[in-house]
């Protein structure tokens, strides 16, 4: 081969390997995906955070979204206690509620164990009855028709907390409290 069959050769390469080389560039335009046309969500798994606390942290969260001064919550490994006064003829009566909390579905229920109004003996039907009927609760709070027991919505936590919270299990006995915050990274 002489010098001049060199050259054409080697210019022919060098025009095909361009023509390639713009043949790919149009090809991954054409056939890229629209960027600017909105992609579907594939469905994802929940993204669940299980959570496990102790009576003082739940004593501390629960104190600090009490708006009132006349109501506080007391919790050890023997009970939980509802410390509250109630204005009877211009004077404050202390009020001690001592309930049994237990989760059902998505509703947690406080049974009342005992109620202590200044030490005094009273039939804890009749203060039941009382409360029904002269105390009015708070949206999310219910009382049972069927048993001493308010009724807590737990929806009132994911309303305050401005976060999905699901209570799974109470255990105050043995110092821990289960729930879980369900999708907390989801927009």
């Amino acid at each position: 081969m002489n010098f001049k069959n060199k050259w054409k050769l080697s210019f022919l390469i060098l025009l095909g390997i361009n023509v390639l080389v713009v043949i790919s560039i149009v090809l991954m335009i054409v056939l890229a995906p629209k960027y600017d046309e909105e992609i579907a969500e594939s469905p994802s798994k929940q993204t669940d955070i299980q959570v496990i606390t102790n009576n003082e942290t739940i004593e501390n969260i629960i104190n600090q979204y009490i708006e009132t001064d006349d109501l506080s919550v007391k919790i050890d490994k023997t009970s939980v206690l509802l410390n509250t006064k109630y204005p009877v003829l211009g004077k404050s009566i202390d009020i001690d509620i001592q309930v049994d909390p237990i989760v059902h579905k998505d509703k947690i229920i406080l049974n009342l164990v005992k109620v202590d109004i200044m030490n005094l003996p009273i039939n804890g039907d009749y203060v039941y009855s009382f409360m029904k009927n002269y105390i009015p609760l708070e949206e999310g709070l219910s009382y049972s028709d069927d048993r001493k027991a308010i009724i807590v919505d737990s929806s009132i936590f994911t309303k305050e907390m401005d976060m999905d919270v699901t209570i799974n299990n109470i255990d105050y006995k043995n110092d821990a409290w289960y729930f879980s915050i369900n999708n907390l990274f989801k927009d």
